[in-house]
């Protein structure tokens, strides 16, 4: 014999106090739960990544010096030893380098104030041509000019001097710089793999924290919600509290572990193609309308699943088809002709057609 397990409930489970007392819990238990998750990611050792200061791609324009602190991963695979053997070039070049930026900012505001004179330069001329009173020095005018070419000059063969000097440092230390960036690279790589196993063990350890907690709040939760228990709702506070930090530690573990960068270069080739980009923008809306929809449509078939209204109108002593008081019926509704009893198999009482079992004798 199967067991109907709905009812209707519309009294309330708990108090205003009780429901916000129970949103209290579910969110201590989900800060908690990342606290716990914090702790655990300290229990195995986490790799140390390949100190970045040792990465020189783009010497040629650095102007400050990182501060190097070299850990296990460098010294395995010799980062520290080179990159000391080569810090002194390193430091000449980062220093020339900055020193050619400023005076190239200085040129450039010589530039701007020489643009700013030549212009004076035509107002005092166009001045003397037409025979006005002349509001502007022409000879000051034209020494500042004459002052400004020759320190651009100066300045134009100082940051030539200084990038000769820059780039023989740098073509010296060349054959340095492209095996760091070799071994560079093959650290990354070591390191990837490591931290790729690092991502395991915190996995496996957060599951072993958060799937007894979910499993057993899981049971409990069928156990007391089959027997329409009162205190359901305290362990379905529990419970969602479990799912939300299991379903943190999947999703989390995923995100870690799939190639994102696939993805991304992916959707960046589809937004690329103007047809595929509306094809994801609208279909991307239409999925959007589909699952809020869907969700909408879903809540409002189980709340007016006939069965249910049957069950409303009946727990208020109404016709389930049209809501007349069923004070004046006996087997049919005396305003619909719905049939809303029958009589009981086994005792021959009349029994109400849309509830399981016979209020007389319990038979199903």
């Amino acid at each position: 014999m199967v067991k109907d397990t709905y009812t209707e409930i519309s009294e309330k489970r708990t108090s205003s106090l009780g429901y916000l007392i129970l949103a209290a819990l579910f969110v201590f238990l989900f800060v908690i739960g990342q606290t716990v998750f914090s702790d655990i990611k300290q229990i195995p050792y986490r790799p140390d990544s390949p100190s970045f200061c040792v990465s020189l791609e783009n010497i040629e324009d650095m102007t400050y010096k990182r501060s190097c602190s070299f850990n296990e991963i460098d010294r395995k695979y010799g980062l520290d030893v080179l990159y000391l053997k080569i810090e002194p070039d390193i430091s000449r070049i980062v220093r020339l380098n900055r020193d050619i930026s400023d005076k190239e900012q200085l040129l450039d505001s010589n530039e701007r104030r020489m643009s700013g004179l030549v212009g004076e330069y035509d107002v005092s001329l166009q001045e003397v041509i037409a025979e006005e009173d002349a509001l502007l020095n022409m000879s000051e005018i034209k020494s500042s000019i004459t002052s400004l070419e020759s320190s651009n000059e100066v300045l134009n063969s100082e940051i030539g001097q200084m990038t000769s000097e820059r780039d023989l440092l740098i073509q010296k230390i060349k054959p340095d710089l492209d095996r760091l960036e070799v071994l560079y690279d093959e650290a990354k790589d070591d390191y990837k793999t490591q931290i790729a196993y690092y991502n395991v063990k915190v996995f496996i350890l957060k599951l072993l924290f958060v799937l007894p907690f979910f499993g057993v709040f899981l049971f409990l939760y069928m156990k007391y919600k089959k027997r329409d228990s009162p205190y359901t709702i305290i362990i379905t506070s529990i419970f969602f509290a479990s799912t939300i930090l299991f379903l943190q530690v999947v999703l989390v573990f995923l995100y870690e572990i799939l190639p994102m960068e696939w993805f991304a270069q992916i959707f960046r080739a589809l937004m690329s193609v103007s047809i595929l980009k509306y094809l994801v923008y609208y279909g991307a809306v239409a999925v959007v309308i589909i699952l809020l929809g869907g969700i909408v449509y879903y809540i409002q078939r189980k709340v007016y699943d006939p069965k249910r209204v049957a069950y409303r109108y009946l727990k208020d002593n109404k016709c389930p088809n049209c809501g007349f008081n069923l004070e004046l019926a006996e087997v049919y509704c005396a305003k619909c002709g719905r049939q809303v009893k029958t009589k009981c198999s086994k005792c021959k009482n009349l029994k109400y057609v849309d509830l399981a079992y016979c209020p007389f004798c319990g038979k199903r």
